[in-house]
């Protein structure tokens, strides 16, 4: 028993110590370069966060441990009810962000993930369908599946809800350029509630299909507003 505590304590710190790796990372090299970020983004999230995981895995983590990232099989009725919860979770998410008044990029523009291309049909459609799968699931298999099975192992299932919530929420921070404590709140919100859908199912897929179906019903309500917006001015014009 002792030993087995002494090996899921050492891979909870060799988790530790990739999350520090992908921080300085992000902080010190990756905002540098001075590129639209698209390739870039989808390279360094598929490297960092999927890719190097399952390198070291292989050499420190238990062989059962990416089983377990992928326990259950994919089934009709747990993808039924894992897309109802994310109707019922936008729902409450846009009443929440509505209801508080958070203006500007504060609020719904916190969920997408098509930065500066809403504004431009064609790259909205490549980014979401080809870029964005890429970088979500590299996110969800790391701080879902990665972090969170590795602080279970160690502290339980409570304890490790919050602990993947709060690794990526401070990790959303640092694309902040403006901080606001707004940001902070929907990034716990948001990660405890794929957490969530990642216990109930025990398969990264759900909590990335979520993840990527809410950014894409997000986008396409922000594409709406700016076509509304410049058909409006149209008119005025």
């Amino acid at each position: 028993m002792q030993n087995k505590n002494k090996k899921n304590y050492f891979l909870m710190k060799i988790v530790g110590l990739e999350f520090v790796l992908i921080l300085i990372f992000f902080l010190f090299m990756f905002f540098k370069i001075e590129t639209d970020g698209v390739w870039e983004t989808a390279l360094a999230s598929a490297f960092f966060f999927l890719l190097l995981p399952l390198v070291v895995s292989k050499y420190f983590f238990p062989k059962k441990f990416l089983k377990s990232l992928f326990y259950n099989k994919i089934n009709r009725l747990e993808l039924l009810f894992s897309l109802a919860k994310t109707v019922v979770f936008f729902g409450v998410m846009l009443c929440l962000v509505w209801w508080v008044s958070w203006e500007g990029h504060v609020g719904i523009n916190y969920l997408s993930r098509s930065g500066y291309y809403l504004e431009d049909g064609f790259m909205i459609y490549f980014v979401n369908l080809f870029i964005l799968p890429i970088v979500l699931f590299s996110q969800e298999f790391f701080f879902r599946g990665v972090i969170m099975r590795a602080a279970e192992r160690n502290w339980g299932v409570m304890k490790a809800l919050f602990l993947q919530a709060a690794a990526f929420a401070t990790f959303e921070v640092l694309f902040l350029e403006n901080y606001q404590w707004q940001f902070l709140f929907l990034s716990l919100l948001f990660s405890l509630f794929l957490g969530v859908v990642f216990v109930q199912t025990r398969n990264v897929f759900y909590p990335f299909l979520v993840r990527w179906l809410i950014v894409l019903a997000t986008d396409a309500i922000i594409l709406y507003n700016i076509n509304q917006a410049k058909n409006q001015l149209s008119l005025i014009s």
